[in-house]
């Protein structure tokens, strides 16, 4: 059957796998059916999923304290809560470690138990080390979709755009059913420029699971960066708020979306309310700094920045923004933090510069000005130049007017204006405000009527995406006030079926896929609790499922 299954989903069993088809993985029912529990409220990316995942995964522990996939989703839980619901990072990375620590110590092979551990190093700041275990999970188990999709994630966010392209393709594969790996698929699409593939992915996560909120921001990030469609984003992360109100990453996502929307009351809001909430919590500083930046209060600005820098070192927001207090009274401060942060930048010429660390070049020139290192600051935005051309423009990791601030250092006013054009036009808006009036890189161009021009057709541009927000209809029916793309109950009931037609065949022989149909039935009893054929559904899943538990309790990842 597991052949069966692996050349239906275009899969391949390695050795490894073959050897693991028969294995048990936990002599205790009861604790099967926790960790799969577990497994079901993680998927779900809020904060009260996670913290009732947590929960699963410690009975199933406190039954079977050798069941080795029970501490992975105990480590992968502990690693996500400071994301989803705003707990403290230090104390959920100590004890996810010890749980990734105790999985490799029962099972040394286990691709999952790995990958558990390179997360563990992610969130730690440990990029190096998390790429070694990402890259032994997948020697391991190369169809664990979770490996491809974690790695896809940060690889993505280094700048590594089209192996992280590759990795999350790989992962939609091997689990084309999962919400979080279509939403991770979407995110590195639009990273590499194919932003109508990320827009069908986005939407494809949501019909998926409707209720998981992460889609929601996404494909409202993507609209607000990729698409200049303000009006059309806030709605989406409204939508992604609303399904997690105790988690804080939608909702500083959206502080910061206020900010380049000029709706700066909600912005202040948005902060304060996160900041007395959650405290202590490393992303609030980020948006904090952020948000200062921009209306150029460097101090404060500087303040946050640096609490964040005290855990990530590396983070490129957060050191352009000390650069920026740095340049106004120690200079030499700034290279320093740059030198310590990226040494390859002022390591002996030619400096390697790539995806990673290209828009980290451009920052650094201006001090390298300052110290009169004139020629490494030349051929670091040569160098930059080059890579900057092979990645898009617009989207939350687009480079923005990378090329206008090359143009700009190099006192190339007339090309700096003309693709400060190109990105207005685009649609770039992304921290624009701080481009216009605070930018050391943009200082040469900045006093030119064309460059004052060009800003006040973004503040036109703004300023009318603010009225067509003003002027959406107010309701409180979950049908009319649903974001855009989403589905009403009618249109959720007919996609819902849909989804049982096609998954009904496969559960019986699948058991991965057997959560889907399971949580697609209880998807349609919340929206119509007296439809007896989908409560038989549920139960025939049900069943299904724990007569195959009781039959063999293969653990299939």
């Amino acid at each position: 059957v597991a052949a069966a299954i692996a050349e239906a989903l275009k899969a391949t069993l390695t050795l490894d796998e073959k050897s693991r088809v028969g294995a048990v993985a936990t002599q205790s029912l009861a604790a099967w059916e926790a960790y799969q529990l577990g497994k079901q409220r993680m998927a779900r990316r809020t904060s009260a999923g996670l913290t009732e995942a947590e929960g699963f995964f410690r009975d199933a522990i406190d039954l079977d304290p050798e069941f080795a996939l029970a501490y992975v989703g105990l480590a992968d839980t502990l690693v996500l809560q400071p994301v989803y619901s705003g707990a403290p990072l230090e104390t959920r990375l100590d004890k996810a470690a010890r749980a990734a620590d105790k999985a490799l110590e029962l099972s040394p092979d286990l691709a999952e138990a790995w990958a558990s551990s390179a997360i563990v190093y992610r969130a730690g700041g440990q990029d190096g080390r998390a790429e070694t275990m990402y890259r032994q999970a997948i020697s391991l188990n190369p169809n664990y979709a979770t490996a491809h999709q974690w790695f896809s994630d940060m690889l993505g966010t280094l700048g590594r755009r089209e192996e992280a392209l590759s990795h999350a393709q790989r992962a939609a594969e091997l689990d084309p059913l999962s919400a979080i790996i279509n939403a991770n698929l979407a995110e590195q699409l639009a990273a590499t420029g194919r932003f109508d593939e990320a827009d069908a992915r986005f939407r494809k996560a949501i019909t998926i699971d409707p209720s998981m909120p992460v889609s929601h921001l996404g494909i409202g990030l993507f609209m607000a960066y990729a698409r200049n469609r303000f009006a059309d984003a806030v709605p989406f992360m409204e939508q992604a708020i609303a399904l997690d109100p105790d988690g804080p990453d939608s909702r500083l996502w959206l502080a910061a979306l206020y900010l380049d929307l000029g709706r700066d009351a909600q912005t202040a809001e948005l902060v304060e309310a996160a900041r007395n909430h959650w405290p202590d919590n490393l992303a609030v500083d980020y948006v904090s700094a952020i948000v200062q930046w921009n209306r150029g209060d460097v101090d404060s600005a500087g303040r946050h920045a640096g609490t964040f820098l005290g855990r990530y070192p590396n983070d490129p927001d957060m050191l352009v923004i000390t650069r920026d207090a740095d340049l106004a009274r120690d200079y030499k401060a700034a290279r320093s933090r740059y030198a310590e942060a990226y040494p390859e930048l002022l390591a002996p010429p030619p400096p390697r510069i790539d995806g990673t660390n290209c828009v980290v070049a451009i920052d650094l020139v201006p001090v390298l000005q300052k110290t009169g290192e004139i020629e490494r600051a030349r051929m670091l935005l040569d160098l930059s130049e080059q890579v900057v051309r092979t990645i898009p423009r617009l989207g939350v990791r687009g480079h923005g007017i990378a090329d206008v601030r090359i143009f700009a250092l190099r006192g190339q006013k007339k090309e700096a204006l003309a693709a400060l054009r190109d990105a207005e036009k685009a649609g770039w808006r992304r921290w624009w405000r701080y481009a216009r009036d605070f930018d050391p890189s943009l200082a040469s161009i900045r006093n030119e009527p064309e460059f004052k021009a060009i800003f006040a057709d973004i503040e036109r541009d703004l300023a009318r995406q603010r009225a067509q927000l003003a002027a959406r209809p107010k309701s409180t029916s979950p049908s009319r006030n649903a974001a855009p793309g989403a589905q009403r109950p009618s249109q959720q009931r007919q996609a819902l079926f849909d989804s049982l037609a096609c998954d009904g065949a496969i559960t019986q022989h699948h058991p991965a896929l057997g959560r889907v149909s399971d949580g697609v039935h209880r998807q349609w009893i919340a929206l119509d609790p007296e439809c007896r054929r989908t409560a038989h559904g549920l139960g025939d899943c049900v069943g299904r499922r724990v007569s195959r538990a009781r039959r063999d309790m293969q653990s299939y990842g």
